[in-house]
């Protein structure tokens, strides 16, 4: 195993190039690298990639941009258990009840206060009221939104082909809003700024699989995406879709954009499924743009990095990785896969000892994540509630480490970036679903 991978291949629309890794220190980052170690991490980072920008780097706090639309207290937050539930650290969170515009705190059946003919959502399961109880009425294969069984469109070509545990592969599980330290970890990771307010919301228990993605080549470049599509309500600074982002004119440039080195992607006809390739492995050789399309095409978007790092750290539990429950809870290979060199990554969900708080699978490891956010190397700002960083930089942040990444950048609050317009074998990503303020009659 090496600490950290030796090369990199970047694809542009004609061609690759191999470049050369660079360790930084932490005590002295630049911010020219990508990937780019956190200035905290006082370990070594993950290689550079050739035609980086120094204007990527922000020396200070407040610098860069992250929009702000509320101020919190700093420090560690008191504890959330009553909201997220007992950690769990295999399988799904469960019985976290009602959340974010629910009529009730838990959603438990028997408490005489909803009203006839309205529906929510406890925790996969959609419940109406009946004579002012809640009552269960149907689980939900993938997750439930406003009271509903929603299957977004990436299902459409699986059938009952699943993920993990066998459960459905485009299942997201909610999680529940909360404050946190997004550069507190108790260990590597001792700075007491940086808090966040991070509301609720749902999230891809797994990385996008190469099955979901076949659902999005299958009809693209036949998809709609409207300047403002996948905004969130109430992310300050959260613009969307942008019409200037770039995405390829035709399938067969997204099929060239998919085919980088060690891509977990086979082409294959129209709705045929027999493939030699594993369609549970997670897509890879997106770029961002291509990764935002698919998650508004697919009714969500991506996460922020502040929900990313919600999700990964378990909320307040500020864990060092995503499974720490315990203190001497440390890195394996029973948790995540991490420090290979070259070949692919492995299925999604299926090291379930790895799992975080609240059920989301390969946190760390497998294939790095795209994120929201524009990536500055400090973050632009001590304090936020629903924060993005919206002004832009030469990269965009991604989190979770990879199969190729070494054990140091496996922890929760290690950060990296990549340009935007660069698919790579070791990044991919999952995404997200705002949850109303409401529930639906």
């Amino acid at each position: 195993m090496r600490s950290f991978p030796t090369h990199r291949h970047r694809l542009t629309r004609s061609a690759w190039s191999s470049i050369g890794g660079l360790v930084l220190a932490c005590s002295n980052l630049l911010g020219i690298s990508e990937p780019v170690p956190r200035a905290s991490a006082g370990g070594a980072g993950v290689p550079t990639e050739a035609g980086g920008d120094a204007s990527a780097s922000l020396s200070g706090s407040g610098l860069g941009g992250e929009v702000i639309s509320a101020a919190g207290a700093s420090g560690i937050p008191a504890s959330d258990d009553a909201r997220g539930g007992a950690a769990a650290s295999t399988g799904e969170q469960g019985g976290m009840g009602a959340l974010a515009g629910d009529e009730t705190a838990g959603g438990t059946p028997g408490t005489p206060t909803c009203e006839d003919s309205v529906k929510q959502c406890a925790g996969n399961e959609v419940q109406h009221c009946e004579d002012g109880t809640w009552v269960d009425e149907q689980a939900c294969a993938a997750y439930c939104l406003a009271g509903a069984c929603i299957t977004p469109p990436s299902c459409g070509l699986l059938g009952e082909r699943t993920c993990g545990d066998s459960v459905s592969c485009c299942r997201a599980l909610a999680v529940p809003g909360g404050r946190f330290i997004r550069d507190y970890d108790g260990k590597q990771y001792t700075s007491p700024h940086y808090s966040a307010t991070v509301s609720s919301f749902l999230m891809d228990r797994f990385e996008v699989s190469v099955g979901r993605l076949a659902a999005f080549v299958n009809v693209y470049p036949n998809l709609r995406i409207n300047e403002g599509d996948g905004k969130s309500g109430h992310i300050a600074g959260d613009l969307g879709w942008q019409a200037s982002y770039p995405l390829p004119k035709s399938r067969e440039e997204l099929l060239a954009e998919l085919h980088c080195l060690n891509a977990t992607w086979v082409d294959f006809e129209d709705g045929d499924l027999n493939l030699p390739a594993d369609l549970n492995l997670p897509a890879n050789c997106v770029d961002f743009y291509v990764a935002y399309a698919f998650c508004i095409w697919d009714g969500g978007r991506l996460p922020t990095e502040a929900e990313w790092n919600y999700a990964a750290a378990g909320g307040n539990a500020q864990r060092e990785y995503p499974w720490s429950v315990n203190s001497d809870d440390g890195l394996d290979l029973d948790h995540a896969y991490y420090g290979t060199t070259g070949g692919l990554p492995i299925d999604v969900g299926i090291k379930p000892r790895g799992n975080g708080r609240w059920g989301h699978s390969d946190l760390s490891g497998n294939v790095n994540e795209w994120t929201l956010d524009y990536y500055a190397q400090l973050y632009p700002s001590t304090e936020c509630n629903d924060c993005v960083n919206a002004v832009v930089q030469p990269t965009r942040a991604t989190r979770g480490g990879g199969y190729e990444f070494n054990d140091s950048a496996q922890k929760v609050a290690y950060r990296t970036s990549g340009q935007p317009d660069t698919p790579r074998s070791y990044t991919g990503f999952r995404c997200v679903r705002d949850i109303p303020p409401t529930v639906q009659k």
